[in-house]
């Protein structure tokens, strides 16, 4: 009995038989793309003998869509995404990353966002909570899988992945003696984000 991945195709054994699948059918996009397919740290690893490359075009498919639309057409987007979240906070609780004993949300002074689902609030709320995970996100995409409304948050954590690592050649995770990425700066870190 035995799973394997054999380029784009899954090959599940069981006894005797054996089926092939198309990887793309029964991978999470985030999988299909994952840069550490054997990871850094484990406690038993199941198979040392990966060879995966990571697709890195599945990977950023839902970005780049979104990059090429012109920004007012992004907006919409985001704005009827947004109009869908009925801000059950699933991402925010599935999320390794998020782990505040109190969210910005749950303040009330000063409040955030407003306690009822707008769709200004979602997007504030997703942004902030973005930001605030920048640097730790792994690109897990859970926070995707436990849409119920099937948002497609990864396409703004990933962007925030892709960016930080452009910016700052950091990558969560992958150092354990590393100083976390909001606890230090350098004087040659990049400012074009100051306008």
């Amino acid at each position: 009995d035995d799973i394997t991945r054999d380029g784009d195709k899954v090959v599940v054994t069981v006894g005797s038989r054996k089926k092939e699948c198309p990887a793309s059918e029964v991978l999470f996009d985030n999988c299909l793309g994952c840069e550490f397919p054997v990871p850094q740290e484990y406690d038993i690893l199941l198979d040392e003998s990966s060879s995966l490359v990571a697709d890195k075009t599945t990977s950023r498919e839902g970005i780049e869509t979104l990059e090429e639309m012109p920004q007012e057409q992004r907006w919409d987007f985001w704005e009827k995404e947004f109009s869908r979240c009925i801000r059950c906070y699933a991402c925010r609780s599935v999320c390794p990353a998020c782990f505040c004993e109190r969210c910005f949300v749950e303040e009330s002074e000063p409040q955030w966002i407003a306690p009822v689902p707008r769709w200004q609030d979602n997007l504030i709320f997703q942004v902030i909570r973005n930001i605030h995970v920048a640097g730790r996100c792994t690109d897990c995409g859970e926070c995707e899988r436990a849409c119920p409304v099937d948002i497609p948050l990864r396409s703004l954590t990933k962007e925030m992945y892709d960016l930080v690592d452009d910016l700052y050649h950091f990558k969560a995770g992958m150092d354990k003696e590393a100083a976390p990425l909001m606890t230090h700066y350098e004087t040659t870190d990049p400012e074009d984000f100051i306008k």
